[in-house]
Parts: C-alpha cells; sequence; structure tokens
C-alpha cells in the first residue's frame, strides 16, 4: 500500500494543496467513515437506500469521467492488471484489506473478499449486509474493465455482497457477475440480494 502511495507521489499523481487534494486526476475528499454508515443507520439500511447509494458510487467510477477510466488510460491499464490496481487504490484509500479471491475473464465474474470492511465495523450488527458504497465503486470498476475502453455496446455488471461481518461473518464477500445472470439465476437466495441490493 504504501509502496503505491510512493508511486503516485513520485509520479505527481497525488497532490496535495491548499484546500484541495487531487488523485490520478479526480478531486478527492476525506470524509469520516461515518458519513456512510450514519446514512445506513439513518435508513435503517433500508433497500431503498441501499440502491441509492450503490448507483451513486457505481455511476462516479465508470463513465468516462469516472475514476477507474481515468485510471485505465493513465497507467494504459487493462484486464487483471487494472483489477489489480483499483484494489490497491481501495485498499490505499482505507475500504479494508481487498482479496480478489476469484476473476474468471473470460465469464466476467468475481468474487472479492474484503476483511475489516470500515462501513461494517461502523455499523455493527446489522440483519443485511451493509457494505453500499464499496460496492458501488466496485460495479463501476468492473463495468469499465470488463467492458474495456473501446467499448461498442455497454454490458451491465452488478455486485451483491453475499457475507457481511455486520451479519456475523469473518469477512464480507462480493460476488460480481452480469446484471442479466443475475436476474435469471436459478439460485433463489442469489436473486433476492440481486433485487434487495440492486433493482
Amino acid at each position: 500500500m504504501f509502496e503505491f502511495t510512493k508511486k503516485l507521489l513520485f509520479a505527481r499523481q497525488l497532490k496535495l494543496e491548499k484546500g484541495s487534494i487531487e488523485m490520478l486526476g479526480q478531486k478527492m475528499v476525506i470524509a469520516p467513515v461515518f458519513t456512510f454508515s450514519a446514512m445506513i443507520k439513518n435508513a435503517n439500511n433500508s433497500a431503498a437506500i441501499a440502491k441509492v447509494i450503490y448507483n451513486a458510487c457505481k455511476t462516479t467510477n465508470k463513465d468516462v469521467q469516472g475514476f477507474t477510466y481515468r485510471v485505465s488510460k493513465l497507467y494504459k491499464a487493462e484486464d487483471a492488471e487494472l483489477i489489480k490496481l483499483m484494489a490497491s487504490i481501495a485498499t490505499m484509500a482505507g475500504w479494508g484489506e481487498i482479496n480478489i479471491f476469484k476473476v474468471d475473464a473470460k465469464k466476467k465474474t468475481a468474487v472479492v473478499h474484503i476483511h475489516s470492511s470500515p462501513v461494517a465495523q461502523m455499523i455493527g450488527s446489522a440483519k443485511d449486509p451493509v457494505d453500499h458504497p464499496i460496492r458501488g465503486y466496485m460495479a463501476g470498476a468492473a463495468e469499465v474493465i470488463f467492458n474495456g475502453l473501446k467499448r461498442k455496446e455497454w454490458e451491465l455488471f452488478d455486485y451483491i455482497e453475499t457475507q457481511c461481518i455486520s451479519n456475523g461473518s469473518e469477512f464480507c464477500e462480493f460476488v460480481l457477475d452480469r446484471r442479466s445472470n443475475f436476474e435469471k439465476s436459478s439460485d433463489a437466495k442469489i436473486r433476492k440480494l440481486f433485487r434487495s441490493q440492486v433493482t
């Protein structure tokens, strides 16, 4: 993590100026985790709020002004290299210890485990998974990664959280797939999670 931060500083891709933080060409702010956890807690982790937070975070990361797109262009990184780079950035930014557990580039699926998720830790015990912000950021990144920079048609990808430390799990688990696959999944649990977290 610190090696990556040094690389950013050396390449002048992390700028700290009076009243401004810029990383990889994107304006940033440092905000307490409590900001996200308060939104989720105050709304009783309702499915409607989960979807709003998820989609807002997903949108900020996926279009041509989005963070992943800019990182990909700047570092000329694609596929597995871009996945690792984005995981390093998220870890550096404090989203927890991110472990890309499984990636199938051909099927365009992934499973990510996050240990010590700050949002889940701050919320504590909850009935349903709570990591809507990082889930959204990762989904936006996945759409850029799996559609590529020279895309003709845009496929929709989503992450669902299947395990959460707020629900007593050892780590938070996120499953990525095409939206169409989630919608027609033969696994009732997966369909239910998709409906409550995404659509």
